[in-house]
Parts: C-alpha cells; sequence; structure tokens
C-alpha cells in the first residue's frame, strides 16, 4: 500500500493499471474547461459566448453527477443538462469530441512506464475515472500510438471510480487477482494514490504537467482564467 519504484513493482507484480488521461495520454491545454471553450470558439465568433458555454459545460457536468452511482456520468448526459437549443448543443459536443481528439498527445513518461511494463510481461490494464465513451477513449489511444493493453476498466461504464476505490475493485473481480498482485501507476493523489489504497493496491505516481498553474487556474474559475489565458 505504499508508493512503489515502478523497477521494483515490476518483479512481483502480475497486472500493472494505468490512469489513461495526463498518464499515457496529455493535453495540450492546461485545464478540462479549455477543451469546452476551444470547442465553443470555433461555433461562435464570439469570445463571451465561448466563455459562457466552458461555464455552461462545467455546470452541467456537476449537475449530471448527482444521485448518480459514484458520482459517475458519460458526456450524453452531461449535454442533457445544459439548456440550449438542441441543434446548437448537438453540434457543440461533436465539437467538443474533435477538439479533445486534436488536443490529446502521447505523453512520454507515461508511454515509458507501458513499454517498461510490457517488457516485465506483466498484463496491462488502463483505469480511468472519465466521462467519455471507451470507443471514443480507444480512438485517442490509437491516434497516440498507444496499444498492447488488455483491457479498459471505465467509470462510467461501471458506475464505480478510482476515489472510491470501486474500479479497482470491478478491476480485481474481472481479472481474477487479488490487491497484491496489481500495481497501479497514475498521476492524482487522491484518486491513484488514496483510490488505490482503499483497495489494497500499491502505486507509483508520476508527475502531472503543469501541476501548480494547473492548480492555480482551477481556483481561480473558468471565466477569469479564460479571459487571462486566452
Amino acid at each position: 500500500m505504499s508508493r512503489l519504484d515502478l523497477d521494483v513493482a515490476l518483479q512481483t507484480k502480475q497486472i500493472v493499471s494505468i490512469y489513461r488521461i495526463d498518464t499515457l495520454v496529455e493535453r495540450e491545454c492546461l485545464v478540462p474547461f479549455d477543451v469546452f471553450f476551444l470547442a465553443a470558439q470555433r461555433f461562435y465568433s464570439d469570445k463571451d459566448k465561448a466563455i459562457g458555454f466552458a461555464k455552461a459545460r462545467m455546470l452541467a457536468e456537476v449537475r449530471s453527477k448527482v444521485g448518480m452511482p459514484d458520482g459517475e456520468t458519460t458526456l450524453d448526459r452531461i449535454y442533457k443538462f445544459i439548456d440550449w437549443d438542441k441543434a446548437v448543443i448537438r453540434s457543440l459536443m461533436q465539437l467538443e469530441l474533435s477538439t479533445e481528439m486534436e488536443v490529446c498527445r502521447p505523453k512520454k513518461s507515461g508511454v515509458d512506464a507501458l513499454t517498461k511494463a510490457m517488457a516485465s510481461g506483466a498484463t496491462i490494464v488502463l483505469t480511468t475515472d472519465m466521462y467519455l465513451s471507451k470507443s471514443f477513449i480507444e480512438q485517442i489511444l490509437s491516434k497516440c500510438g498507444i496499444e498492447g493493453y488488455k483491457h479498459i476498466f471505465l467509470s462510467n461504464e461501471y458506475g464505480r471510480n478510482k476515489v472510491s476505490g470501486g474500479l479497482f475493485e470491478v478491476l480485481k473481480q474481472t481479472m481474477k487477482v487479488t490487491s497484491d498482485e496489481i500495481v497501479h501507476v497514475g498521476d492524482n493523489m487522491k484518486a491513484d494514490y488514496l483510490g488505490a489504497k482503499k483497495a489494497g493496491i500499491d502505486s507509483v505516481l508520476v508527475c502531472r504537467k503543469s501541476f501548480l498553474k494547473r492548480l492555480l487556474f482551477s481556483k481561480m474559475g473558468v471565466e477569469l482564467s479564460l479571459r487571462i489565458r486566452y
């Protein structure tokens, strides 16, 4: 249950679980709501309208999680909580997806960890808290040249997430392994370390890109952050 060096873990672990976003793949933009703003900019010529959409999209995601198992949601469900013209919403959702695809790229440290794990003979699974669909995540991974994993454990498919430890329990049950046979690699203390610990799983933390900047702009709020940086 302590944080282990990956080289040490690979000597004893049968399963290597890796978080997808920010571990194997990173966004070229700084924080997630930048994707919503950039998508809306393609639809609107007005910056204020694009910021307005980014704020509405963030709020809709929060509202869509209420009452859901482990607070999990999907992109389709999120957009149902944006009370705008349906045709506009459909266009913006497609623009969000295309923007997400464009800004994602492979992250060297994560890919290096994946390569090292594969060379050890371990079974690779991806364990992700995410509102995007499994098929879309697979498209992003394919675009980034990431392959060799056996299974994707996606929070919105199971209604369980990493923070609660529930998604790791699903992993153990599905792969028919014990906690001692798994090491999880991720970059979030709350989800990837503490969540794994709740399931009795050891974890390796990797650095998150521009952590302090991300934290600052996330705390600053959507509108002020976007006005400063765009």
